[in-house]
């Protein structure tokens, strides 16, 4: 694929502007920050001069994510903040582990989505307003701070051998000749339609007139009545089919802190950035005011594919 000029003389000067801002980060020459363009792709009015604000963008992520990962996790597990021992929530997040390439992942994707917030900010204040929506997604990270040797990336796949084409191999690879990576393990899951985050990138979807969402709480006791209705045709081996069926395609990673940790969420006064705790309503069927507050974790954020910035994605590393 041919690099636009305009293009290639951006990706030069943001390879400048982050070796100048963290000399100590090796950032090879053929930088490929646009990469994700096609030749005569419209990229922004004026691409050369939002070149620094993508370089500090992506820098700020970079350093964000190291402070997550090396400050922030630390702390809440020397003051305790997590869970512990028989807590439900324990047993529910042994069932959605992280893996430890997993966690390696999040620290590429959480300052990919950091860096994405910010330059949507940055461009926003600079024209006044709320921008194109992904108008920036399409910009590649392999060669900034930001790059990771593994990656998402369906393009740079390497070609498949002989034998997938008989056997299907332990990683999902190369079962799509078309499309090899998709459904293997250690990439993002696939979208019928767009996200739909709040804020364009991350945070919890709102409702149509801007408030919070009802609690999943309240809207799964409203739907799922506690009644039995016994079947004379399904017996419990349908819903077995169905979790072997389930887990044998798709594990979605939970959120861990430092050493495996389990954040801890409810009436804490410090809180994991991943913490999504569900409110109870006082008439819960069944803890009848006696919690107020469901320990939750969100999915682990997945590194976008094609190393681009842009929308937070879901890891499956079966």
């Amino acid at each position: 694929m041919t690099l636009h000029p305009v293009l290639l003389i951006l990706t030069l000067f943001i390879s400048e502007t982050v070796q100048s801002i963290r000399p100590e980060i090796e950032t090879p020459n053929n930088v490929s920050i646009g990469e994700s363009f096609e030749a005569g792709e419209s990229y922004t009015e004026n691409p050369l001069f939002y070149a620094p604000y993508i370089a500090r963008a992506v820098e700020s992520g970079f350093n964000e994510a190291i402070q997550l990962f090396d400050t922030i996790e630390p702390n809440l597990y020397r003051k305790d903040i997590v869970l512990r021992g028989d807590h439900p929530a324990v047993y529910l997040a042994a069932i959605n582990f992280q893996a430890p390439r997993a966690k390696d992942l999040s620290r590429y994707a959480y300052a990919s989505l950091r860096a994405t917030r910010l330059l949507k900010e940055q461009i926003s204040q600079l024209r006044g307003d709320a921008g194109r929506e992904h108008e920036f997604y399409k910009v590649s990270l392999r060669n900034t701070p930001l790059r990771y040797s593994n990656c998402p990336n369906k393009r740079h796949l390497e070609e498949c051998g002989e034998t997938s084409r008989i056997f299907r191999t332990l990683d999902g690879t190369c079962n799509s000749v078309k499309n090899p990576a998709w459904g293997s393990s250690f990439q993002p899951f696939a979208r019928y339609l767009p996200s739909e985050y709040d804020d364009g990138i991350s945070t919890i979807r709102k409702s149509v007139n801007g408030n919070d969402l009802p609690s999943a709480r309240k809207i799964s006791t409203h739907i799922h009545k506690d009644v039995s209705r016994p079947s004379s045709t399904l017996t419990l081996m349908l819903m077995q089919w169905g979790e072997f069926l389930d887990h044998d395609l798709t594990l979605t990673a939970q959120t861990r802190g430092f050493n495996r940790s389990i954040p801890k969420c409810c009436h804490v006064e410090e809180m994991h950035p991943d913490c999504l705790p569900i409110p109870i309503p006082l008439d819960d069927p069944y803890f009848n005011g006696t919690s107020d507050c469901m320990e939750f974790v969100r999915s682990s954020p997945s590194p976008r594919v094609d190393c681009t910035l842009g929308p937070r994605e879901q890891l499956n590393q079966v």
